[in-house]
Protein backbone atom coordinates (compact mmCIF):
# COMPACT_ATOMS: atom_id res chain seq x y z
CA UNK A 1 0.00 0.00 0.00
CA UNK A 2 0.96 3.37 -0.94
CA UNK A 3 -0.83 6.60 -0.90
CA UNK A 4 0.27 10.00 -2.63
CA UNK A 5 -1.80 13.21 -1.49
CA UNK A 6 -1.05 16.67 -3.04
CA UNK A 7 -1.92 18.80 -0.37
CA UNK A 8 -2.98 22.78 -0.34
CA UNK A 9 0.33 25.02 -0.09
CA UNK A 10 0.61 29.09 -0.40
CA UNK A 11 3.61 28.82 -3.10
CA UNK A 12 4.76 25.42 -3.72
CA UNK A 13 3.60 21.98 -3.58
CA UNK A 14 2.95 20.09 -0.23
CA UNK A 15 3.04 16.11 -0.60
CA UNK A 16 1.54 13.60 2.12
CA UNK A 17 3.18 10.11 1.34
CA UNK A 18 2.12 7.10 3.61
CA UNK A 19 3.28 3.39 2.52
CA UNK A 20 3.29 -0.08 4.40
CA UNK A 21 7.76 0.17 4.30
CA UNK A 22 10.38 2.38 4.04
CA UNK A 23 11.09 1.22 0.21
CA UNK A 24 7.17 1.85 -0.63
CA UNK A 25 7.84 5.25 0.51
CA UNK A 26 10.66 6.18 -1.47
CA UNK A 27 8.89 4.88 -4.45
CA UNK A 28 5.69 6.77 -3.57
CA UNK A 29 7.67 9.51 -3.28
CA UNK A 30 9.85 9.45 -7.14
CA UNK A 31 6.48 8.52 -8.09
CA UNK A 32 4.63 12.01 -7.11
CA UNK A 33 7.70 13.65 -8.59
CA UNK A 34 6.99 12.05 -11.65
CA UNK A 35 3.95 12.95 -11.55
CA UNK A 36 4.49 16.72 -11.24
CA UNK A 37 6.86 17.15 -13.88
CA UNK A 38 5.15 15.48 -16.43
CA UNK A 39 1.17 14.46 -15.16
CA UNK A 40 0.30 11.30 -16.26
CA UNK A 41 3.09 10.38 -18.24
CA UNK A 42 3.89 7.27 -16.42
CA UNK A 43 0.57 6.07 -16.86
CA UNK A 44 0.33 5.93 -20.23
CA UNK A 45 2.04 2.47 -20.93
CA UNK A 46 5.47 3.87 -22.17
CA UNK A 47 8.53 1.75 -23.22
CA UNK A 48 10.87 2.98 -20.41
CA UNK A 49 14.29 3.12 -22.03
CA UNK A 50 16.75 5.13 -19.73
CA UNK A 51 17.70 3.30 -16.67
CA UNK A 52 20.24 4.74 -14.03
CA UNK A 53 21.63 3.58 -10.90
CA UNK A 54 21.68 6.09 -7.90
CA UNK A 55 23.99 5.21 -5.03
CA UNK A 56 22.83 7.86 -2.08
CA UNK A 57 24.63 7.80 1.81
CA UNK A 58 22.88 10.42 4.14
CA UNK A 59 22.58 10.60 7.61
CA UNK A 60 19.08 9.69 8.32
CA UNK A 61 16.10 8.24 6.75
CA UNK A 62 14.45 12.00 6.31
CA UNK A 63 17.90 13.40 4.69
CA UNK A 64 18.30 10.24 2.56
CA UNK A 65 14.63 10.82 1.36
CA UNK A 66 15.68 14.44 0.85
CA UNK A 67 18.64 13.52 -1.03
CA UNK A 68 17.25 10.87 -3.31
CA UNK A 69 14.51 13.08 -4.59
CA UNK A 70 16.77 15.86 -5.55
CA UNK A 71 19.09 13.37 -7.66
CA UNK A 72 16.04 12.20 -8.83
CA UNK A 73 14.73 15.53 -9.81
CA UNK A 74 18.35 16.34 -10.76
CA UNK A 75 18.49 13.24 -13.13
CA UNK A 76 15.50 13.99 -15.05
CA UNK A 77 16.53 17.73 -15.99
CA UNK A 78 20.26 16.24 -17.34
CA UNK A 79 18.78 13.47 -18.75
CA UNK A 80 15.73 15.29 -19.94
CA UNK A 81 13.44 12.48 -18.86
CA UNK A 82 10.74 11.40 -16.54
CA UNK A 83 11.79 7.82 -14.44
CA UNK A 84 8.81 6.40 -13.67
CA UNK A 85 10.01 2.45 -11.81
CA UNK A 86 11.73 2.50 -9.36
CA UNK A 87 13.81 -0.72 -8.39
CA UNK A 88 15.78 -0.29 -5.01
CA UNK A 89 18.30 -3.39 -4.70
CA UNK A 90 19.72 -2.46 -0.91
CA UNK A 91 18.77 -0.32 1.23
CA UNK A 92 19.18 1.15 4.93
CA UNK A 93 18.11 3.69 6.94
CA UNK A 94 21.29 6.03 5.41
CA UNK A 95 22.00 4.29 2.28
CA UNK A 96 19.81 3.12 -1.03
CA UNK A 97 21.32 1.68 -3.99
CA UNK A 98 18.56 2.05 -6.83
CA UNK A 99 18.14 1.45 -10.53
CA UNK A 100 15.88 4.06 -12.41
CA UNK A 101 13.78 3.57 -15.57
CA UNK A 102 12.14 6.32 -17.73
CA UNK A 103 11.94 7.64 -21.07
CA UNK A 104 12.92 10.63 -22.63
CA UNK A 105 10.39 13.95 -22.83
CA UNK A 106 10.60 17.29 -24.89
CA UNK A 107 9.76 19.03 -21.76
CA UNK A 108 8.27 19.21 -18.32
CA UNK A 109 4.63 20.60 -17.61
CA UNK A 110 6.24 21.95 -14.46
CA UNK A 111 9.18 23.78 -13.25
CA UNK A 112 10.10 22.10 -9.86
CA UNK A 113 13.27 23.62 -8.64
CA UNK A 114 13.87 22.51 -5.59
CA UNK A 115 13.07 19.75 -3.14
CA UNK A 116 13.01 20.88 0.43
CA UNK A 117 14.22 19.58 3.88
CA UNK A 118 10.98 21.75 5.29
CA UNK A 119 8.08 19.66 7.02
CA UNK A 120 9.77 16.39 5.96
CA UNK A 121 10.32 13.76 8.52
CA UNK A 122 9.99 10.17 8.03
CA UNK A 123 8.72 8.14 10.71
CA UNK A 124 6.24 5.45 11.58
CA UNK A 125 2.68 6.68 11.94
CA UNK A 126 0.19 5.45 15.16
CA UNK A 127 -0.59 2.28 12.21
CA UNK A 128 2.72 0.88 11.77
CA UNK A 129 2.66 2.88 8.25
CA UNK A 130 5.77 5.13 7.21
CA UNK A 131 4.66 8.39 6.56
CA UNK A 132 6.34 11.94 5.58
CA UNK A 133 5.15 15.46 3.85
CA UNK A 134 7.77 16.87 1.56
CA UNK A 135 7.15 20.15 0.11
CA UNK A 136 8.47 20.86 -3.58
CA UNK A 137 9.72 24.33 -4.50
CA UNK A 138 8.21 25.03 -7.79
Amino acid sequence: MKKIEFLPHIADVRIRLEADSLEQLFCASAEALSEMLYPGFCNDGKTLTIGRSLHIISMDRTTLLIDFLSELLTLAYTEKAIFCYVHIEKMSETQINAIVSGALVDGFEEDVKAVTYHEANVQKNETGNWETIVIVDI
